[in-house]
């Protein structure tokens, strides 16, 4: 605020001048601009993918008053009276006396200016303005279920298993079909925690879901018919389900991995076979804890292993030509990963399993003699394989028609467990052609009944005292 003052008095003889001027006074009154700025963050628990959307609302309102009180100038003129007293002149003969007196008056002007005091105020009001930002970060929400056909299960050491079968899909007589009752050649299965059996029906070009005490199938993926689109499949021969929910499908005869989202029917490939990234016929496909993908590649004699969003893989066992060193494969069907990264093959046409320890393309063999055979020490096509907590490893003996078991002590040779009637058959009791197995959350085995087009399930049994665990 500025104030001026000037008064000025000025008297003479005759005139007397006062001016009083009034102080120019100007208020202004500026509230100043307040922003706040909130940001609310929401987070969906959830890799992939993030989607940022930012709204802006921004509203401003001005107002302005302005007061002006006019200025009044009033001025007082006191008008100026002059009188004049006659000489009067007297004059004696003898004596000449004169006497002149002379009055003035004084005339005294007065001027009164009275400015009255400009007072100008202006207020500027400023709208507060708010700013919201609000930014969506989307990620891909993780099902907190634990598959068992990725995780190891701990069985008791002592656990035997019924000898009798129940039959979980397809037809209990052994008799093919293409009805959501039957199956036809079905090769690789998985059981999730809820119970829920999935089949690759592969030659009804199909997946197939059993909820729990059904026997009737739901398509999931695959529409029946062979074919390379997005929503069929030719001879599927590995399934998987990740940790999203989503469907993981080697697609064996189209020579690509298959994707299906929790609920779609349209597949999206993953990987597939080029020159820089060769893939042969798959003949068995497994997710690990960390929803790395690991195919069996039999026509490449080699394991390959996707990590997540990667299409390209990378050979973590076997490759080049086939053969039975430590470093090679021949022919291999069945993989296994345990928690620890240790992978297991079923090394096929050498008749054994091999152990691989993360990061050596080295194996130990850790089940068969490399020769055929039925005694404790040999393997007749050893085409799956899943391992417990124990570290014991459970065998399909495809060519023997039953599933057998080592414990960590190799050497002492495997033990049979399902199917030891010593002959194959569609009997309850009987298997024919196990291409795969996968325990239940319960430890209970079921197991693909390849040449009888069904899917056995076998109860585990366990001493009513119970036994130790490893």
């Amino acid at each position: 605020m500025t104030t001026a003052t000037t008064t000025t008095a000025t008297t003479e003889t005759t005139t007397t001048a006062t001016t009083a001027t009034t102080t120019t006074a100007t208020t202004s009154t500026t509230t100043t601009t307040k922003t706040t700025s909130t940001t609310t963050t929401t987070a969906t628990t959830t890799t992939t993918t993030t989607i940022t959307t930012t709204t802006t609302t921004s509203t401003t309102t001005t107002q302005t008053t302005s007061t002006t009180t006019t200025t009044i100038t009033t001025t007082t003129t006191t008008t100026t009276t002059t009188t004049t007293t006659t000489t009067s002149t007297t004059t004696t003969t003898t004596t000449s006396k004169t006497t002149s007196t002379t009055s003035t008056s004084t005339t005294t002007t007065t001027t009164t200016t009275v400015t009255s005091t400009t007072s100008t105020t202006s207020q500027t009001t400023t709208t507060q303005t708010t700013t919201t930002s609000t930014t969506t970060t989307t990620t891909q929400t993780t099902i907190t279920f634990s598959p068992v056909g990725i995780y190891a299960l701990t069985i008791p050491t002592c656990a035997t298993w019924n000898d009798t079968g129940i039959t979980m899909g397809g037809n209990s007589n052994g008799s093919v079909g293409s009805d959501l009752r039957s199956l036809s050649s079905p090769v690789s299965i998985f059981i999730d925690n809820s119970d829920n059996l999935f089949v690759c029906d592969r030659d009804n070009y199909r997946i197939l879901k059993f909820p729990p005490n059904s026997s009737t199938g739901i398509i999931i993926a695959g529409n029946g018919t062979a074919g390379n689109e997005s929503n069929q499949l030719r001879g599927p021969k590995g399934v998987a389900i990740d940790q999203y929910g989503d469907i993981i499908v080697a697609d064996s005869d189209n020579y690509r991995i298959q994707k299906f989202v929790n609920g779609s029917t349209s597949g999206i490939t993953l990987a597939s076979n080029s020159s820089i990234n060769p893939l042969g016929q798959m003949r068995d496909l497994h997710i690990d804890v960390n929803n790395n993908i690991y195919v069996t590649d039999s026509d490449n004699n080699q394991i390959v292993k996707f990590i997540p969003f990667s299409s390209i893989g990378v050979v973590v066992a076997g490759g080049g030509p086939a053969g039975p060193g430590l470093n090679q494969l021949s022919g291999p069907f069945g993989n296994f990963v345990d928690p620890n990264g240790t992978l297991y093959v079923a090394d096929d046409q050498n008749f054994r399993v091999m152990k691989y320890f993360p990061g050596s393309l080295n194996g130990t063999i850790v089940a068969g003699n490399g020769t055929a055979g039925s005694s404790a020490y040999q393997l007749s096509r050893s085409i799956s394989i899943i391992v417990d907590n124990n570290g014991y490893i459970y065998v399909a003996d495809y060519g023997n028609a039953r599933i057998m078991r080592w414990t960590t002590n190799y050497a002492a040779g495997g033990v049979c467990v399902i199917g030891c009637t010593g002959s194959s058959g569609v009997a309850a009791t009987q298997l024919r052609g196990p291409r795969d197995l996968k325990f239940d959350r319960y430890g209970n085995i079921y197991i693909t009944d390849q040449a009888n087009h069904r899917i056995q399930k076998f109860m585990i049994q366990v001493p009513a005292a119970g036994c130790s665990s490893k």
